[in-house]
């Protein structure tokens, strides 16, 4: 089997996907095919028949990545193999050619990424073909990839054209956000927050839950050979390579809401509807998904409470039964750094905690004294550490926790530096949130400015202000692996007299392997003083433009409409 031959037969039809005629030739693309994935087991089957001695030598494909060749020929040298150029001459060929009995060394999924500040909203993957050969979309100009990414991906889209940029990996990020129009190609596991995966042709690779058989940008190396040395060869490449860069039980997705608060014309809008769950039923089908998810809840919950109809009125409860909301979402923690945690009372604040507790929904920034509120909450899922603290810093003062007294943890500088080096100590990725200076615009004030960015110096991974009644913007710190958000805005609470007040933001976290890789925003809108609602296309295209433009990103000249 010649090399050309194993090229040949990686050339595969891909349905329903062809680029546009051009007047400019352009070399022929390579189409891509799905197929299943195989999955790698310790041990080949046995030969047929008796087996003949082998030569100790090896063959491997020319397309590969550089660290995966590197770690190859080191496990190659280990076996007493020697490296050839004909595979016919080889006992041992490494091929991206899958035999009738597959034996997968391993599987390296790509992405398309843009910039966090970006409005797209996924792309296709005949465009990324298109350009990778040569030719600009309307709103693609130019990918950018490291040797070894253009390296893999050659026999599944072809050698690449003049519009594919080479780069480092250290340099990869800086480059898309300086290259208008660009794309980024880059392996799953190489993704960080300022570059944002996207789907392709609707295919998230973000989605734990995708097949990846529907999944275009896969490579997949096979071993194959003579059975004596095939044996001991892939065993040693289990311990050397990884099954995958994108392991789904390495994953973990967090998603965090904004202002929660189920009182006054919210608590009657629910009265209303006979439902305790109404704010929940729009978006619950997405957000219980999550494998952890949030809510900043701002007031406690009462039993005889009563929807007080005065909208001035700044003494908020919401009826016990209300926890239903909570349970439709699939809240699994709760985060108690709101300024109306008092309004009723010591007892009542622990009934609501009590109420938590009941309900199997774990919480933070808050408890029976100061040494339970400032706790850091400790949540391990698939192999990912994750801790969640919180702190008030607006007030009342009041209503914090002391060593003798109920309430929210007040901020302390110091303290809340003690407390992130306690959790580092058990925790991959820190999440603190602030119920700090409550900012109508899209703009932080100077304080919360100060107090986030601090929190980031002294060790935390995200920060974000669950004060705001209004979206405020992003930043990245520690060349974009911290993040902070500003506000988030409301989630559930009664604001409804202009659009700005209406708007939340929700960021879904996902976690691997130990690694902050990734923050999608998710965009909504609140309905009837209650129930938030997933944001039309151009509703999330005003809201993100606004959050990125208090951030201080320039919004991209290609932005989707």
């Amino acid at each position: 089997m010649t090399r050309s031959f194993l090229l040949l037969v990686l050339a595969l039809a891909l349905i329903g996907c062809t680029a546009e005629p051009t007047a400019t030739p352009i070399p022929p693309t390579p189409t891509i095919t799905f197929t299943p994935a195989p999955t790698r087991t310790l041990t080949p089957p046995p030969p047929t028949s008796t087996p003949q001695p082998a030569a100790p030598t090896l063959w491997m494909e020319a397309h590969l990545d550089g660290t995966l060749r590197a770690a190859l020929e080191q496990t190659a040298q280990a076996q007493d193999l020697t490296i050839v150029d004909d595979p016919a001459q080889a006992a041992l060929r490494i091929t991206l050619v899958s035999s009738p009995d597959p034996l997968l060394v391993t599987e390296n999924v790509y992405v398309v990424a843009d910039r966090f500040a970006t409005l797209r909203n996924g792309v296709k993957l005949a465009d990324v073909q298109q350009v990778w050969q040569g030719k600009a979309t309307a709103d693609i100009t130019a990918l950018i990839a490291t040797t070894d990414t253009a390296e893999a991906l050659t026999p599944l889209l072809g050698a690449p054209g003049p519009l594919v940029q080479i780069t480092t990996p250290e340099t990869l990020a800086e480059l898309v956000w300086g290259t208008p129009s660009s794309l980024a190609i880059l392996p799953f596991d190489r993704l960080s927050p300022r570059l944002i995966a996207q789907p392709i042709d609707g295919h998230n690779p973000l989605d734990r839950t995708l097949d990846m058989a529907s999944y275009p940008l896969v490579v997949r190396v096979f071993v194959e050979g003579s059975f004596e040395r095939l044996a001991d060869f892939y065993n040693a490449l289990h311990a050397a390579v990884p099954a995958t860069n994108r392991d789904p039980s390495k994953m973990t997705s967090v998603v965090m809401t904004g202002v929660t608060a189920m009182g006054r014309f919210t608590a009657q809008a629910i009265e209303d509807s006979s439902d305790p769950a109404m704010p929940a039923r729009v978006v619950a089908p997405i957000l219980a998904q999550a494998d952890i998810t949030h809510v900043s809840n701002e007031i406690p919950f009462v039993d005889d409470c009563l929807p007080n109809l005065v909208h001035d009125s700044i003494r908020l409860c919401s009826k016990s039964k209300n926890i239903e909301t909570f349970r439709a979402l699939g809240v699994d923690i709760v985060g108690l750094t709101g300024n109306h945690a008092g309004d009723f009372g010591y007892d009542n604040y622990v009934k609501t905690l009590e109420l938590y507790e009941a309900n199997g929904m774990q919480y933070y920034a808050g408890g029976r004294d100061e040494t339970q509120a400032r706790r850091p909450l400790i949540i391990e899922h698939n192999g990912n550490q994750l801790a969640f603290l919180g702190a008030n810093s607006f007030g009342p003062q009041s209503y914090w926790a002391t060593s003798d007294k109920p309430g929210t943890n007040g901020y302390d500088a110091e303290k809340m530096k003690q407390d992130i080096a306690a959790a580092r100590a058990k925790a991959d990725v820190i999440f603190v949130e602030y119920q700090a200076d409550e900012v109508y615009s899209y703009t932080p004030d100077a304080t919360n400015v100060q107090i986030f960015r601090r929190t980031i110096g002294d060790g935390a991974d995200v920060v974000t202000g669950v004060q705001n009644h209004h979206p405020a913007a992003v930043e990245f710190q520690n060349a974009g692996a911290s993040e902070i958000l500003y506000g988030l805005g409301n989630f559930s609470f009664d604001q409804m007299y202009n659009d700005e007040v209406r708007q939340g933001l929700i960021p879904r976290h996902l976690v691997y392997d130990g690694k902050l890789l990734q923050t999608e925003l998710l965009t909504t809108m609140l309905e009837k003083y209650a129930q938030p609602r997933w944001a039309t296309a151009a509703e999330r295209s005003t809201i993100l433009a606004a959050v990125f433009q208090a951030s201080g990103f320039k919004l991209p000249q290609d932005r989707i409409k």
